[in-house]
């Protein structure tokens, strides 16, 4: 038996390994995927005529809100934790070597003024998290936890908006 296991992990390490993604970033093509899972978009999936861009935010410094209506399980401050700590982890990670990444991401405490996404050009914007309970009404898929709906140039890849609505009608936080 022992001898088996090893020629398992020897075959094993052997084999060529696949392409493992931590995640991709956005762009402004989709692959019709018909599920939440998709692979990474790359220049191949692309018609001819149509260029890629890859959604980026272009100043170092953002900030976010919570929905006036906050969450139905969850006090304010609890969402506020939760979205620090999950930011902080994102903005704390280093590239090449231990260079930080120079990204900036505050909380703002005024609370959101709406209850969905949006993006008004030439207006003040907050990037929110809006906890939702009417989550089929709006034609999101009754088991994804979360949709982000982004707003960016179709120029430049250039990001302006992301809001976040957190489904709530279908799982408690």
């Amino acid at each position: 038996m022992r001898h088996l296991v090893v020629l398992a992990l020897a075959l094993a390490a052997w084999l060529p390994s696949g392409r493992a993604e931590a995640w991709c970033q956005s762009t402004n093509f989709m692959i019709p995927a018909g599920s939440c899972a998709q692979r990474c978009v790359t220049e191949a999936d692309v018609p001819a005529g149509r260029e890629l861009l890859f959604l980026e935010w272009t100043r170092p410094c953002m900030s976010w809100v919570i929905g006036e209506n906050g969450s139905r399980d969850l006090s304010r401050l609890e969402v506020q934790t939760v979205f620090e700590r999950s930011f902080w982890a994102w903005t704390s990670i280093t590239c090449d070597g231990g260079r930080p990444i120079g990204f900036d991401v505050r909380f703002d405490d005024r609370p959101g003024r709406c209850d969905v996404t949006e993006y008004v050009v030439a207006e003040g914007n907050a990037n929110q998290m809006v906890f939702v309970g009417d989550w089929t009404e709006r034609d999101h898929d009754p088991m994804a936890f979360a949709l982000t709906t982004t707003w960016f140039s179709t120029r430049t890849g250039e990001i302006f908006d992301a809001d976040m609505e957190l489904n709530e009608q279908q799982w408690g936080w």
